[in-house]
């Protein structure tokens, strides 16, 4: 291991270190020397971040995390924090946004608990999301949730009726009684079409 590596590593391990017994300004500290040492390591840029988050530093640590999320496009979390920050910043629309990127990158790396965790959170930012319901409903009924499933079904034709899509609604409740034979919630939200 070179001496660039090992120091790299052992400021890393004094952020860390610093960051489990709540020092975020000190965490932050070693965090940036250890992007002097290495300035587009991931983990680096993402633990300065979360360090910068706590200190409610959210501009420098959105840049972090964008810049994570560059370097490593396929990893979902820089862009969860990113949604988190723009959540606390009020700028919903593009926490949404964030959102469901990190969810689609949660499933696409075959983390389906994260991935709906994260479905639910843009829910809980636009519970009109008509993409979030979709998605969700999707998951469920891969897991054989069908409850569930029929549950964000339902919301999914609930949202295609408001858009004068009836017909789509309908698809989608005849799908639902495909799905669980005699579902008396999606007889229900048929008889209401």
């Amino acid at each position: 291991m070179s001496g660039n590596q090992h120091t790299f590593e052992q400021t890393m391990n004094q952020g860390h270190s610093a960051a489990w017994d709540g020092q975020w300004d000190q965490a932050a500290h070693y965090y940036r020397l250890a992007l002097q040492a290495q300035p587009d390591h991931p983990s680096a840029l993402t633990s300065l971040g979360l360090a910068l988050y706590q200190l409610c530093d959210d501009t420098n640590a959105l840049a972090y995390y964008q810049r994570a999320a560059g370097l490593t496009p396929s990893d979902p979390v820089p862009v969860e924090k990113m949604s988190q920050i723009f959540e606390r910043q009020g700028r919903i629309g593009k926490a949404v946004q964030a959102g469901m990127q990190a969810a689609e990158l949660h499933l696409k790396a075959r983390d389906v608990e994260k991935s709906i965790a994260g479905w639910i959170r843009v829910l809980g930012l636009d519970p009109e999301n008509q993409t979030a319901h979709t998605r969700l409903a999707l998951i469920y009924e891969k897991l054989g949730r069908h409850k569930e499933a029929i549950f964000e079904y339902i919301a999914v034709a609930s949202l295609m009726q408001r858009n004068s899509a009836a017909e789509k609604a309908y698809q989608v409740l005849r799908h639902c009684l495909q799905l669980v034979p005699g579902s008396i919630e999606a007889q229900q939200a048929m008889s209401l079409l």
